[in-house]
């Protein structure tokens, strides 16, 4: 198993991933199933719904079969999650965190759409959460987070915005 705890996080930030570290992932140690997603990784590979290379630096092809036996085999992270998603509705892979730059952004968004919810902000982050959640009940929004994570989001939103 190439998954460990304290490897996670690289497997996180990389673009390209050997079959079996995808497997891993994907098939949570069930072997029942790792055999069928194996083929069917396999032969999406083949018909070039996912991207892949070699991991050994030569150019020439072999066969897909024949880089996964000889573990060459790297996946196209990306491509693998926009296959898989298409088959199973979600991918088996980790969320990457979001980059400091989106991060902001999405603070910031946060921030400027509670202002615009309660006609500005008081400048304190628990009063203008709760009356953000207020706002939104009575508009009939469910939020999917509650008033102190809201709190605690526009309290970071803060930093980008001053």
């Amino acid at each position: 198993m190439l998954l460990d705890k304290n490897c996670a996080a690289y497997w996180l930030v990389a673009d390209r991933m050997p079959a079996n570290a995808i497997l891993d992932y994907w098939c949570h140690q069930d072997s029942r199933c790792r055999l069928a997603k194996q083929q069917a990784l396999l032969s999406a590979c083949e018909r070039g719904e996912i991207a892949y290379m070699r991991s050994d630096g030569k150019d020439w092809e072999d066969p897909v079969r024949d880089l996964d036996r000889r573990g060459l085999l790297l996946i196209d992270r990306q491509s693998f999650e926009q296959w898989v998603i298409q088959v199973e509705g979600s991918t088996p892979l980790p969320d990457r965190e979001p980059s400091p730059k989106a991060k902001s952004s999405y603070l910031r968004t946060i921030a400027g759409l509670s202002a615009a919810l309660i006609d500005g902000r008081t400048g304190k982050p628990h009063v203008d959460a709760e009356s953000v959640a207020q706002a939104c009940a009575a508009a009939g929004i469910e939020l999917p987070i509650g008033p102190k994570q809201l709190a605690e989001y526009l309290k970071q939103a803060d930093k980008y915005t001053q």
